[in-house]
């Protein structure tokens, strides 16, 4: 969109852009929001887009409202949203969206004033959406219909309950047993790849030593 860096307002819903963001086009994505610097309004819903460039909103630190509602996301990449910390906005409904982390949402929902993730199927987890659970029951953020438009889909023991309902405090007590998990795993590698090596170039070792 070169000549318009001025624009403050684009509206381009309604269209089939998805190929525009599709990382198997020649040349990658199309970047067609770069250098609008002075943008405030965006919206991109109901274009068909399955996936998004991770530095699609690179740069446009005036943004204050994005809409990508009623497409086919489904994995944001994380630091999508890094730039967008003045972002007042966010509409992500009806979208394939199952966890919601601090990774990818977290600068975007720093200083929100409305979000609307209705009707995503979310996967009711510790990994996938604990965090964002914590979020919505201690944010000012204006969220509405939140306890029936904010549903659990998977696992299927969770599936119709409440997000806001899902209980975080299991997630909490499992992070000491899983930063054990991870070093003690760590280590078994480390061991098992040195008795691996020593197994097979023993010989050379035990040669050169003795030379």
């Amino acid at each position: 969109l070169e000549g318009l860096e001025k624009l403050e307002i684009l509206d381009l819903q309604h269209n089939n852009l998805a190929r525009l963001w599709k990382h198997a086009n020649p040349g990658g994505p199309v970047h067609f929001l770069k250098g609008l610097s002075h943008l405030h309004i965006l919206n991109l819903e109901s274009n068909g887009f399955d996936e998004i460039p991770v530095d699609v909103f690179k740069d446009l630190l005036q943004l204050k409202s994005i809409n990508l509602g009623l497409n086919n996301l489904n994995i944001l990449p994380p630091s999508v949203f890094d730039d967008q910390a003045s972002l007042k906005s966010l509409s992500l409904q009806k979208n394939l969206i199952t966890s919601v982390e601090k990774n990818v949402f977290g600068p975007a929902f720093k200083n929100l004033s409305n979000l609307d993730m209705s009707f995503n199927p979310f996967d009711c987890t510790c990994e996938s959406i604990a965090w964002f659970v914590t979020w919505i029951n201690s944010t000012h953020t204006n969220i509405a219909e939140l306890s029936s438009h904010y549903l659990c889909n998977t696992p299927p023991q969770y599936h119709g309950f409440p997000v806001m309902l899902f209980d975080v405090s299991p997630c909490k007590d499992s992070a000491p047993f899983e930063l054990f998990f991870m070093i003690t795993t760590s280590i078994l590698l480390i061991f098992i790849s040195t008795v691996l090596f020593i197994h097979l170039e023993g010989w050379r070792l035990s040669f050169y030593w003795n030379v």
